[in-house]
């Protein structure tokens, strides 16, 4: 018997928005770290499977959800990881949400859904005409996962 899976699977791991700097939650650092080594885990647990080299995984870190934010409000980073996903590579193209979504939608065989996503510009440069079998390793997070807040801060001062 083959086990089958989806062709499409979204998975969202929420620990990289935080909780601030509530007291007794876990602390900005210890939730980023958390989630990236989540997602370190769950590249690799896909990469030694038998399905990795049909496999496409489209990483959001982040996202101006709600307005600019400290660095600019168009901007994410992003990454990507699969059988096909050039290794050690970094793509400097201008690319979009909408990049993201019409990479999928070709990857699928679908059309696009808007006009936006139709005039996006594919992440192409990503991928390989080879696969790469080699598994991924996940590193161990070098920050405190049980890390709390223990301490209000406030502008310019500690309460």
């Amino acid at each position: 018997m083959v086990n089958a899976v989806p062709q499409f699977n979204s998975l969202r791991l929420i620990n990289d928005h935080t909780e601030g700097a509530k007291i007794g939650k876990p602390t900005p650092f210890a939730h980023v770290a958390d989630n990236d080594l989540a997602v370190g885990m769950f590249v690799e647990y896909l990469s030694k499977s038998t399905i990795w080299k049909e496999t496409a995984i489209f990483i959001v870190e982040d996202d101006a959800q709600n307005g600019p934010d400290h660095v600019d409000a168009h901007r994410t980073t992003a990454y990507v990881a699969g059988g096909f996903v050039k290794r050690n590579y970094v793509d400097h193209t201008m690319y979009s949400t909408s990049s993201m979504l019409r990479t999928i939608e070709l990857i699928l065989g679908l059309p696009p859904m808007s006009q936006y996503d139709a005039a996006a510009e594919p992440m192409w440069r990503c991928f390989s005409k080879n696969t790469n079998s080699n598994p991924f390793q996940a590193m161990p997070s070098n920050i405190d996962l049980s890390e709390k807040n223990v301490k209000k801060y406030s502008v310019g001062k500690i309460e």
